[in-house]
Protein backbone atom coordinates (compact mmCIF):
# COMPACT_ATOMS: atom_id res chain seq x y z
CA UNK A 1 0.00 0.00 0.00
CA UNK A 2 1.41 3.37 -0.67
CA UNK A 3 2.58 5.72 2.33
CA UNK A 4 1.59 9.01 3.03
CA UNK A 5 2.69 12.01 4.70
CA UNK A 6 -0.14 14.04 6.69
CA UNK A 7 -0.19 17.07 8.69
CA UNK A 8 -3.07 17.86 10.73
CA UNK A 9 -4.67 19.48 13.72
CA UNK A 10 -6.06 18.38 17.08
CA UNK A 11 -8.97 19.58 18.98
CA UNK A 12 -6.44 21.45 21.16
CA UNK A 13 -5.25 23.50 18.79
CA UNK A 14 -1.58 21.15 18.29
CA UNK A 15 0.16 20.17 14.78
CA UNK A 16 0.73 16.83 14.55
CA UNK A 17 2.38 15.01 11.64
CA UNK A 18 3.24 11.42 10.70
CA UNK A 19 3.13 9.14 8.23
CA UNK A 20 0.52 6.01 7.47
CA UNK A 21 -0.33 3.22 4.60
CA UNK A 22 -3.18 3.79 2.87
CA UNK A 23 -5.00 3.48 -0.24
CA UNK A 24 -5.75 6.92 -1.11
CA UNK A 25 -5.84 10.36 0.01
CA UNK A 26 -9.27 10.30 1.20
CA UNK A 27 -9.00 7.12 3.52
CA UNK A 28 -6.36 8.80 5.09
CA UNK A 29 -8.12 11.76 5.78
CA UNK A 30 -11.31 9.75 7.40
CA UNK A 31 -9.26 7.77 9.34
CA UNK A 32 -7.56 11.14 10.98
CA UNK A 33 -11.34 12.71 11.35
CA UNK A 34 -12.74 9.92 12.82
CA UNK A 35 -9.42 10.45 15.31
CA UNK A 36 -10.44 13.95 16.08
CA UNK A 37 -7.62 15.43 14.18
CA UNK A 38 -7.91 18.07 11.11
CA UNK A 39 -5.86 17.53 8.04
CA UNK A 40 -4.37 20.17 6.57
CA UNK A 41 -2.06 18.76 3.92
CA UNK A 42 -1.94 14.79 2.92
CA UNK A 43 1.05 13.44 0.32
CA UNK A 44 2.44 10.68 -1.10
CA UNK A 45 5.83 9.80 0.53
CA UNK A 46 8.27 9.55 -2.43
CA UNK A 47 12.06 9.47 -2.56
CA UNK A 48 12.37 13.19 -2.48
CA UNK A 49 10.38 13.64 0.47
CA UNK A 50 11.59 10.37 2.58
CA UNK A 51 15.24 11.19 2.01
CA UNK A 52 14.27 14.97 3.36
CA UNK A 53 12.91 13.30 6.23
CA UNK A 54 16.59 11.56 7.16
CA UNK A 55 18.25 13.61 9.99
CA UNK A 56 21.09 11.16 10.71
CA UNK A 57 24.09 13.01 11.26
CA UNK A 58 27.04 12.34 8.38
CA UNK A 59 29.24 10.81 11.46
CA UNK A 60 26.56 8.63 11.97
CA UNK A 61 26.81 6.89 8.73
CA UNK A 62 28.42 3.54 9.99
CA UNK A 63 24.65 3.23 11.47
CA UNK A 64 22.68 3.24 8.31
CA UNK A 65 25.31 1.40 6.29
CA UNK A 66 24.84 -1.07 8.82
CA UNK A 67 20.93 -1.22 8.76
CA UNK A 68 21.50 -1.00 4.67
CA UNK A 69 23.54 -4.13 5.25
CA UNK A 70 21.47 -6.31 6.60
CA UNK A 71 18.04 -5.51 4.88
CA UNK A 72 20.22 -6.50 2.03
CA UNK A 73 21.32 -9.74 3.52
CA UNK A 74 17.16 -10.46 4.34
CA UNK A 75 16.23 -9.15 0.43
CA UNK A 76 18.73 -11.81 -0.95
CA UNK A 77 17.49 -14.49 1.67
CA UNK A 78 13.64 -13.79 0.50
CA UNK A 79 14.44 -13.58 -3.33
CA UNK A 80 16.92 -16.97 -3.05
CA UNK A 81 13.95 -18.68 -1.43
CA UNK A 82 11.11 -17.80 -4.04
CA UNK A 83 9.42 -14.73 -2.61
CA UNK A 84 8.40 -12.31 -5.13
CA UNK A 85 10.50 -9.19 -5.19
CA UNK A 86 7.55 -7.02 -4.45
CA UNK A 87 6.50 -9.36 -1.36
CA UNK A 88 9.82 -9.33 -0.51
CA UNK A 89 10.32 -5.86 -0.29
CA UNK A 90 7.38 -5.58 1.70
CA UNK A 91 8.60 -7.68 4.35
CA UNK A 92 11.67 -6.12 4.56
CA UNK A 93 10.08 -2.95 4.94
CA UNK A 94 7.90 -3.95 7.83
CA UNK A 95 10.91 -5.10 9.75
CA UNK A 96 13.34 -2.58 9.29
CA UNK A 97 15.46 -1.40 12.12
CA UNK A 98 14.54 2.38 11.65
CA UNK A 99 11.34 3.80 10.83
CA UNK A 100 13.07 5.68 8.00
CA UNK A 101 14.34 3.01 6.43
CA UNK A 102 10.57 1.12 6.55
CA UNK A 103 10.14 4.15 4.45
CA UNK A 104 12.29 3.87 2.13
CA UNK A 105 11.74 0.32 1.58
CA UNK A 106 8.02 1.35 1.08
CA UNK A 107 8.89 3.50 -1.65
CA UNK A 108 10.67 0.94 -3.30
CA UNK A 109 7.74 -1.48 -2.68
CA UNK A 110 5.22 1.47 -4.69
CA UNK A 111 7.77 2.27 -7.58
CA UNK A 112 8.45 -1.40 -8.67
CA UNK A 113 4.53 -2.14 -8.50
CA UNK A 114 3.99 0.96 -10.49
CA UNK A 115 6.71 -0.44 -13.44
CA UNK A 116 9.99 0.85 -12.17
CA UNK A 117 12.98 -1.05 -12.34
CA UNK A 118 14.75 -1.53 -8.68
CA UNK A 119 17.84 -0.19 -9.46
CA UNK A 120 15.51 3.11 -10.85
CA UNK A 121 13.45 3.08 -7.30
CA UNK A 122 17.00 3.17 -5.26
CA UNK A 123 18.51 5.80 -7.48
CA UNK A 124 16.25 7.80 -5.55
CA UNK A 125 17.00 7.06 -2.23
CA UNK A 126 20.96 7.90 -3.04
CA UNK A 127 21.19 8.30 0.88
CA UNK A 128 21.29 4.85 1.69
CA UNK A 129 22.15 3.58 -2.15
CA UNK A 130 24.82 4.89 -3.84
CA UNK A 131 25.63 4.42 -7.23
CA UNK A 132 27.46 1.67 -7.32
CA UNK A 133 24.50 0.03 -5.43
CA UNK A 134 22.44 0.68 -7.74
CA UNK A 135 24.54 0.14 -11.04
CA UNK A 136 25.17 -3.14 -9.31
CA UNK A 137 21.23 -3.83 -8.86
CA UNK A 138 20.48 -2.60 -12.53
CA UNK A 139 23.32 -5.04 -13.92
CA UNK A 140 21.99 -7.78 -11.75
CA UNK A 141 18.47 -7.11 -13.26
CA UNK A 142 20.23 -7.76 -16.96
CA UNK A 143 21.83 -10.52 -15.16
CA UNK A 144 19.05 -12.11 -13.97
CA UNK A 145 20.99 -13.13 -10.61
CA UNK A 146 19.46 -10.55 -8.30
CA UNK A 147 19.75 -13.26 -4.92
CA UNK A 148 23.24 -13.56 -5.75
CA UNK A 149 24.26 -9.66 -6.36
CA UNK A 150 22.51 -8.64 -3.46
CA UNK A 151 24.14 -11.06 -1.15
CA UNK A 152 27.43 -10.10 -2.30
CA UNK A 153 26.82 -6.38 -2.03
CA UNK A 154 25.54 -7.62 1.71
CA UNK A 155 28.78 -9.22 2.38
CA UNK A 156 30.63 -5.81 0.46
CA UNK A 157 28.24 -2.98 2.31
CA UNK A 158 29.71 -5.40 5.86
CA UNK A 159 32.80 -5.13 5.43
CA UNK A 160 33.07 -2.12 4.17
CA UNK A 161 31.05 -1.34 7.64
CA UNK A 162 33.67 -3.01 9.40
CA UNK A 163 36.65 -1.19 8.48
CA UNK A 164 34.86 1.79 9.17
CA UNK A 165 34.09 1.18 12.86
CA UNK A 166 37.60 -0.36 12.67
CA UNK A 167 38.99 3.09 11.76
CA UNK A 168 36.24 5.02 14.22
CA UNK A 169 37.32 2.87 17.24
CA UNK A 170 41.10 3.24 16.56
CA UNK A 171 40.81 7.09 16.47
CA UNK A 172 38.01 7.58 19.67
CA UNK A 173 40.23 6.73 22.26
CA UNK A 174 43.37 9.55 20.76
CA UNK A 175 40.49 12.05 20.60
CA UNK A 176 39.47 11.52 24.16
CA UNK A 177 42.96 12.06 25.48
CA UNK A 178 43.28 15.04 23.52
CA UNK A 179 40.50 16.46 24.41
CA UNK A 180 40.74 16.04 28.09
CA UNK A 181 44.40 17.10 28.10
CA UNK A 182 43.51 20.64 26.46
CA UNK A 183 40.51 20.92 29.01
CA UNK A 184 42.81 20.27 31.66
CA UNK A 185 45.71 22.60 30.86
CA UNK A 186 42.76 25.38 30.34
CA UNK A 187 41.13 25.00 33.46
CA UNK A 188 45.14 25.00 34.78
CA UNK A 189 45.87 28.34 32.95
CA UNK A 190 42.60 29.90 33.48
CA UNK A 191 41.89 29.25 37.41
CA UNK A 192 44.81 27.55 38.76
CA UNK A 193 47.88 29.96 37.91
CA UNK A 194 45.55 32.99 38.02
CA UNK A 195 45.10 32.57 42.05
CA UNK A 196 49.03 31.85 42.10
CA UNK A 197 49.89 35.13 40.25
CA UNK A 198 47.79 36.88 43.72
CA UNK A 199 50.19 35.17 45.57
CA UNK A 200 53.38 36.10 43.71
CA UNK A 201 52.69 39.32 43.30
CA UNK A 202 52.06 40.31 47.01
CA UNK A 203 55.27 38.25 47.91
CA UNK A 204 57.04 40.87 44.85
CA UNK A 205 59.71 38.48 44.74
CA UNK A 206 61.82 37.72 41.72
CA UNK A 207 60.04 35.26 39.79
CA UNK A 208 62.24 31.96 37.83
CA UNK A 209 61.58 32.26 34.00
CA UNK A 210 59.53 29.55 33.20
CA UNK A 211 56.55 30.77 35.76
CA UNK A 212 56.79 34.38 34.33
CA UNK A 213 56.15 32.38 30.94
CA UNK A 214 53.52 30.83 32.42
CA UNK A 215 51.66 34.22 34.02
CA UNK A 216 52.17 35.46 30.47
CA UNK A 217 50.12 32.46 28.94
CA UNK A 218 47.36 32.64 31.51
CA UNK A 219 46.67 35.95 31.40
CA UNK A 220 46.93 35.68 27.36
CA UNK A 221 44.22 33.31 27.35
CA UNK A 222 42.26 34.67 29.87
CA UNK A 223 41.44 38.20 27.81
CA UNK A 224 41.97 36.82 24.14
CA UNK A 225 40.03 33.08 24.56
CA UNK A 226 37.36 34.37 22.34
CA UNK A 227 40.16 35.04 19.60
CA UNK A 228 41.55 32.05 19.94
CA UNK A 229 38.48 30.26 19.62
CA UNK A 230 37.29 32.50 16.78
CA UNK A 231 40.65 31.56 14.85
CA UNK A 232 40.47 27.88 15.67
CA UNK A 233 36.53 27.94 14.39
CA UNK A 234 37.61 29.77 11.35
CA UNK A 235 41.16 27.69 10.30
CA UNK A 236 38.35 24.67 11.25
CA UNK A 237 35.43 26.17 8.88
CA UNK A 238 38.35 27.34 6.16
CA UNK A 239 39.69 23.75 5.94
CA UNK A 240 36.57 21.94 5.47
CA UNK A 241 35.28 24.46 2.63
CA UNK A 242 39.09 24.27 0.98
CA UNK A 243 38.52 20.39 1.27
CA UNK A 244 35.12 20.18 -0.21
CA UNK A 245 36.67 21.88 -3.33
CA UNK A 246 38.02 19.82 -6.38
CA UNK A 247 41.52 21.34 -6.05
CA UNK A 248 41.40 21.20 -2.59
CA UNK A 249 40.37 17.83 -2.23
CA UNK A 250 43.13 17.12 -4.19
CA UNK A 251 45.71 19.32 -2.59
CA UNK A 252 44.39 17.89 1.24
CA UNK A 253 44.74 13.91 -0.34
CA UNK A 254 47.89 14.68 -1.48
CA UNK A 255 49.27 16.22 1.37
CA UNK A 256 47.71 13.22 3.67
CA UNK A 257 49.00 10.60 1.70
CA UNK A 258 52.93 12.23 2.05
CA UNK A 259 52.52 11.83 5.64
CA UNK A 260 54.62 8.97 7.28
CA UNK A 261 52.59 6.34 8.42
CA UNK A 262 49.40 7.59 8.23
CA UNK A 263 49.94 8.42 4.92
CA UNK A 264 50.98 4.39 4.37
CA UNK A 265 47.75 3.31 6.20
CA UNK A 266 45.51 5.72 3.94
CA UNK A 267 47.25 4.49 0.55
CA UNK A 268 46.34 0.61 2.00
CA UNK A 269 42.76 1.39 2.78
CA UNK A 270 42.31 3.08 -1.22
CA UNK A 271 43.59 -0.02 -2.60
CA UNK A 272 41.93 -2.50 -0.45
CA UNK A 273 38.47 -0.30 -1.22
CA UNK A 274 39.46 -0.20 -5.09
CA UNK A 275 39.92 -3.96 -4.93
CA UNK A 276 37.02 -4.46 -2.83
CA UNK A 277 34.25 -2.46 -5.43
CA UNK A 278 36.34 -4.24 -8.44
CA UNK A 279 35.53 -7.60 -7.78
CA UNK A 280 31.81 -6.47 -6.75
CA UNK A 281 31.23 -4.96 -9.60
CA UNK A 282 32.44 -7.57 -12.09
CA UNK A 283 30.97 -10.49 -9.89
CA UNK A 284 28.06 -8.20 -10.51
CA UNK A 285 28.30 -8.84 -14.61
CA UNK A 286 29.83 -5.72 -15.68
CA UNK A 287 32.52 -5.30 -17.71
CA UNK A 288 35.80 -3.61 -17.02
CA UNK A 289 35.22 -0.47 -18.44
CA UNK A 290 31.85 0.25 -17.03
CA UNK A 291 33.10 -0.93 -13.38
CA UNK A 292 35.97 1.52 -13.66
CA UNK A 293 33.54 4.21 -14.55
CA UNK A 294 31.87 3.14 -11.46
CA UNK A 295 35.18 2.86 -9.32
CA UNK A 296 35.72 6.62 -10.83
CA UNK A 297 32.50 8.21 -9.15
CA UNK A 298 32.83 6.01 -5.73
CA UNK A 299 36.21 6.38 -5.02
CA UNK A 300 36.76 8.49 -1.87
CA UNK A 301 40.47 9.30 -2.42
CA UNK A 302 40.92 11.59 -5.00
CA UNK A 303 44.74 10.78 -6.15
CA UNK A 304 42.60 7.08 -6.73
CA UNK A 305 39.95 8.23 -8.55
CA UNK A 306 42.81 10.13 -10.78
CA UNK A 307 44.30 6.55 -11.16
CA UNK A 308 40.97 4.75 -12.16
CA UNK A 309 40.27 7.79 -14.98
CA UNK A 310 44.49 7.04 -16.24
CA UNK A 311 43.23 3.53 -16.59
CA UNK A 312 39.87 3.87 -17.93
CA UNK A 313 41.43 6.21 -20.80
CA UNK A 314 44.43 3.28 -21.99
CA UNK A 315 41.74 0.31 -21.24
CA UNK A 316 40.01 2.38 -24.30
CA UNK A 317 42.27 2.53 -26.24
CA UNK A 318 43.60 -0.92 -26.19
CA UNK A 319 45.84 -1.47 -23.83
CA UNK A 320 45.35 -4.04 -20.26
CA UNK A 321 44.99 -3.15 -16.96
CA UNK A 322 48.11 -4.01 -15.29
CA UNK A 323 50.33 -1.69 -17.52
CA UNK A 324 48.94 1.85 -16.98
CA UNK A 325 47.81 0.49 -12.86
CA UNK A 326 51.40 0.25 -12.24
CA UNK A 327 52.53 3.30 -14.10
CA UNK A 328 49.95 5.45 -11.94
CA UNK A 329 51.76 5.55 -8.51
CA UNK A 330 48.99 4.48 -6.19
CA UNK A 331 49.54 0.88 -6.47
CA UNK A 332 52.83 -1.08 -5.32
CA UNK A 333 54.37 -3.43 -8.06
CA UNK A 334 53.02 -6.85 -6.37
CA UNK A 335 49.21 -5.60 -6.92
CA UNK A 336 50.09 -4.49 -10.90
CA UNK A 337 51.87 -8.59 -11.15
CA UNK A 338 48.79 -9.78 -9.16
CA UNK A 339 45.98 -8.23 -11.96
CA UNK A 340 48.63 -9.18 -14.63
CA UNK A 341 47.98 -13.00 -13.30
CA UNK A 342 44.50 -12.50 -13.52
CA UNK A 343 44.44 -10.91 -16.70
CA UNK A 344 46.27 -13.54 -18.19
CA UNK A 345 44.55 -16.76 -16.38
CA UNK A 346 40.84 -14.91 -16.74
CA UNK A 347 40.68 -14.85 -12.55
CA UNK A 348 40.67 -11.36 -12.11
CA UNK A 349 37.72 -11.64 -9.58
CA UNK A 350 39.55 -14.69 -7.26
CA UNK A 351 42.78 -12.60 -7.53
CA UNK A 352 41.12 -9.15 -6.83
CA UNK A 353 39.36 -11.08 -3.73
CA UNK A 354 43.06 -12.39 -2.69
CA UNK A 355 44.14 -8.60 -2.68
CA UNK A 356 41.31 -7.28 -0.43
CA UNK A 357 41.73 -9.50 2.06
CA UNK A 358 45.87 -9.71 1.83
CA UNK A 359 45.11 -5.56 2.20
CA UNK A 360 42.55 -5.67 5.29
CA UNK A 361 45.16 -7.28 6.77
CA UNK A 362 47.27 -5.03 6.10
CA UNK A 363 45.23 -1.92 7.39
CA UNK A 364 43.77 -3.35 10.34
CA UNK A 365 47.65 -4.55 11.54
CA UNK A 366 48.66 -0.63 10.54
CA UNK A 367 45.68 0.83 12.51
CA UNK A 368 46.72 -1.13 15.60
CA UNK A 369 50.46 0.30 14.93
CA UNK A 370 49.61 3.80 14.56
CA UNK A 371 47.13 3.46 17.68
CA UNK A 372 49.80 2.03 19.69
CA UNK A 373 52.28 4.68 18.46
CA UNK A 374 49.90 7.72 18.88
CA UNK A 375 48.71 7.29 22.49
CA UNK A 376 52.32 7.00 24.20
CA UNK A 377 53.24 10.48 21.78
CA UNK A 378 49.99 12.09 23.65
CA UNK A 379 50.30 10.85 26.99
CA UNK A 380 53.88 12.27 26.79
CA UNK A 381 52.68 15.35 25.50
CA UNK A 382 50.29 15.97 27.82
CA UNK A 383 53.08 14.79 30.52
CA UNK A 384 55.68 17.23 29.59
CA UNK A 385 53.04 20.28 29.28
CA UNK A 386 51.89 19.28 32.56
CA UNK A 387 54.83 19.19 34.01
CA UNK A 388 56.00 22.42 32.95
CA UNK A 389 52.50 23.90 34.98
CA UNK A 390 53.52 22.16 38.24
CA UNK A 391 56.83 23.28 37.88
CA UNK A 392 56.42 26.89 37.14
CA UNK A 393 53.76 27.04 39.76
CA UNK A 394 56.14 24.92 42.28
CA UNK A 395 59.16 26.62 41.65
CA UNK A 396 58.64 29.96 43.58
CA UNK A 397 56.94 28.25 46.09
CA UNK A 398 59.35 26.26 47.33
CA UNK A 399 61.70 29.63 46.83
CA UNK A 400 59.73 31.27 49.08
CA UNK A 401 59.59 28.86 51.85
CA UNK A 402 63.32 28.39 51.85
CA UNK A 403 63.48 32.08 52.68
CA UNK A 404 60.96 31.77 55.20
Amino acid sequence: MPVYQYKAISRDGKTRTGTRESGSRGEIALALKEEGLFVTDVRPLTGDNVASRDFLPKWLAGRRLKAVTVATRQLATLLKTGVSLIRALDIVAEQSETEHLRHVFSDLRERVSKGETLADAMSAHPEYFDDLYANMIRAAEASGEMDRVLGMLADFTGKRNHLRNKVISAMIYPAVLALMGTGVVFILLFFVVNKMKDLFEKQGTNLPFATEVLLAVSEFTRQWWWVMLLCVLSLVLGFIWFKRTPRGKYAVDSAVIRIPIIGDVIRKQAIMRFAMTFHALLGSGMSVTDSLLILKRVMQNSLMREAMETIYERIVEGTDISTPLQKTGMFPPMVGHMIAVGEESGQMEEVLTGISEAYKDEVETSLDRLTSLIEPTMIVGMAVVIGFVVMAVMQPIIEMSNLV
